[in-house]
């Protein structure tokens, strides 16, 4: 019994651990991710996490620091980068390399691995020197790179690190999302740049069995920005000159480099205390505690307890036991929450959602349910009978079509009568149109296709145009998406150097080749010539835009302007920009990879998507078939 206990008390983690694998779970809450291979876009990730946990990892729900650091610098020319670095500079101020020891998901990975049975490498005078590198590449591929590129004027700025060393990038981005079933197109995009770190991943997985903490020691530059603020962090340990006998078992034990406790390599985690028979090493906060009340003995305002007696009452005004049950609640529910709205679904829709559980109480107090009934569905919200155009909503009717017209209030309802063919109720404090995160203030039109799909969202009434091709395309059995057969995603896009926008809509008639690249995607660079050349051959039948990404480092306009410039000069093709949140790279089946081609034929619907580069003759043979 005793041996079964004594099994079970070598499995109960540390407190760190716990704090370390409840910071790893709450770092990559969307759960749903991982299932569905999507990266998750909510808003809380634009606000920058304290340990290093990859942007890209299917589960993350916030910005790594490292990422946002290279990205804000490369934008330095333009913007100053107030919010990443005064974010950054917080929890270097109040937490220190304390991140390291207990909210870094990288760090716990490598303490679970360097559990594992083996001969270890100790720490030496090579190791300490090492420990200085993670300094190097700090300066040359976090700062200096970034900068350096945001003030060219040829170029994007290139976040170095994340690109060339992380393996937070390789193995919580790019290996989760390519392990997923929905995206095995990625497959045929893999090229120098991921086998270079992928094996660099490897040799870090193999390093970590072996040496303690290695990434950290030697290569983090995050840790390195940390270890600079060591002394002045609020949280951190600290040692009590007077009581320490100068015995160094708090330095032997130390798997860190560190020269003293404290200092610029210590990652606060407390195995120091453990072993220090003097008591000697304390959490700062606590030790200026005890020296206050030690103060206060010297001046006789307390004059029968003795310090450590003070320090029970101070310190510990409640029992561990207690202190423990409400930290471990605090954490759950947290957690907890963080899991469950990182993925709830959106309770607002957008244009090409797909609406579903909405019945509407129509007149006669018939419930009338959207997701059940086979039509296209034209939702009209308005205040006042005068906003209506009667003529043209009869003309509009159709048996492949519901009309559905809502009222804000009652007020007028009656008259709604004299129009056939057409349903209407009342969306009571408008309940629904928020739903469209929307307000009244003019009438507003949604259209749902004949599988509630939403593919218009504007104010005001749908045009004569907008009506009749979408009829068309529920007669025909079409619905609007990013697959082939599909009807293209319409969407207007802003050229580069001028004020003109391209739209598939306005190119009907001709093919339109839509390209999605960046300027440090080889492949991408690499095509653009297949595609030009192609496009002066047939111009009069085809159109070809290439639209350039839209975030983080890459929301340069200037920059790619003049890039484009440069190495594009005399191209005939168009050259666009995606949205701030790649909205039309997304909408057209991107997952974060690049380049990606849409082929659309002279009708608007897609013939053809490629994730990676296509070749000249790929692209002529794609063409060709569609002018037979």
């Amino acid at each position: 019994m005793n041996k079964v206990k004594e099994f079970f008390v070598k499995l109960k983690p540390s407190k760190r651990k716990v704090i370390q694998l409840y910071a790893a779970l709450l770092y990559n809450a969307h759960m749903k991710g991982f299932v569905t291979g999507s990266i998750f876009e909510g808003k809380s990730k634009a606000v920058c996490l304290p340990g290093l946990n990859c942007y890209s990892c299917p589960g993350a729900i916030g910005a790594c620091p490292l990422g946002s650091i290279q990205n804000a610098l490369a934008e330095s020319k333009t913007k100053l980068p107030t919010y990443v670095l005064g974010i950054i500079l917080l929890y270097c101020i109040i937490l220190g390399r304390t991140i390291c020891g207990f909210l870094c998901p990288v760090g716990l990975l490598q303490e679970l691995l360097y559990k594992i049975k083996t001969p270890k490498v100790r720490k030496s005078k090579i190791t300490r020197c090492l420990s200085y590198f993670k300094y190097v590449l700090l300066a040359v591929l976090v700062i200096g790179l970034p900068i350096i590129y945001a003030f060219q004027e040829k170029g994007l700025p290139l976040p170095g690190f994340c690109k060339y060393i992380c393996p937070a990038g390789t193995f919580e981005g790019a290996i989760f999302l390519l392990l997923n079933k929905a995206n095995t197109s990625f497959y045929e995009m893999l090229g120098t740049l991921f086998t270079w770190k992928f094996m660099l991943l490897m040799i870090f997985i193999v390093l970590s069995v072996f040496i303690y903490r290695v990434f950290c020691r030697f290569f983090c530059p995050l840790g390195a920005i940390y270890g600079l603020f060591n002394k002045l962090s609020i949280l951190g340990v600290k040692v009590d000159k007077n009581a320490c006998n100068h015995c160094n078992a708090c330095i032997n034990v130390c798997k860190m480099d560190v020269k003293e406790v404290g200092d610029h390599e210590c990652i606060q985690c407390g195995d120091c205390m453990k072993v220090c028979g003097c008591k000697a090493i304390k959490w700062k906060m606590i030790s200026k505690i005890i020296k206050e009340d030690e103060q206060r003995l010297e001046t006789n305002e307390i004059k029968s307890a003795t310090v450590d007696e003070v320090n029970k009452k101070k310190v510990f005004k409640i029992s561990k036991k207690s202190f423990n049950v409400i930290t471990y609640t605090f954490m759950l529910v947290t957690l907890t929450l963080a899991i469950t709205l990182s993925n709830l679904g959106s309770k607002t829709y957008k244009t090409y959602d797909v609406v579903d559980n909405l019945t509407l109480t129509l007149n006669d107090n018939y419930d009338f349910d959207i997701t059940l009934d086979t039509n296209a569905t034209l939702l009209y919200f308005f205040n006042d009978t005068a906003d209506l155009d009667y003529d043209k909503l009869n003309s509009y009717a159709n048996e492949k079509l519901n009309i559905i017209l809502l009222a804000s209030t009652d007020l007028g309802i009656n008259d709604l009568n004299e129009i056939s063919n057409i349903s209407y109720g009342i969306d009571n404090d408008n309940k629904l149109l928020k739903k469209f995160n929307k307000d009244l203030s003019k009438p507003y039109s949604v259209f749902l296709d004949f599988n509630d799909k939403i593919l218009i969202s504007k104010s005001g009434m749908i045009t004569d145009t907008e009506y009749f091709e979408i009829i068309n395309y529920t007669l025909l059995g079409l619905t609007v998406g990013n697959e082939v057969g599909n009807i293209c995603i319409n969407k207007e896009i802003g050229l580069i150097g001028s004020n003109d926008t391209f739209s598939v809509a306005s190119n009907k008639g001709k093919i339109s080749i839509i390209n999605f690249w960046y300027t440090t995607c080889t492949p991408c660079v690499q095509e653009l010539p297949h595609f030009n050349k192609l496009y002066e051959e047939y111009s009069e039948y085809v159109s070809v835009i290439a639209i350039h990404e839209a975030t983080g480092y890459q929301n340069n306009p200037n920059g790619v302007k003049a890039f484009v410039e440069s190495q594009f000069e005399g191209f005939s093709i168009m050259f666009g920009y995606d949205d701030p949140n790649n909205s039309y790279y997304t909408l057209l089946g991107g997952l974060k990879a690049w380049p990606v081609t849409v082929i659309v034929d002279q009708d608007g619907v897609i013939s053809k998507v490629t994730h990676g580069n296509m070749s000249e003759e790929e692209l002529r043979f794609e063409i060709e078939k569609l002018l037979d």
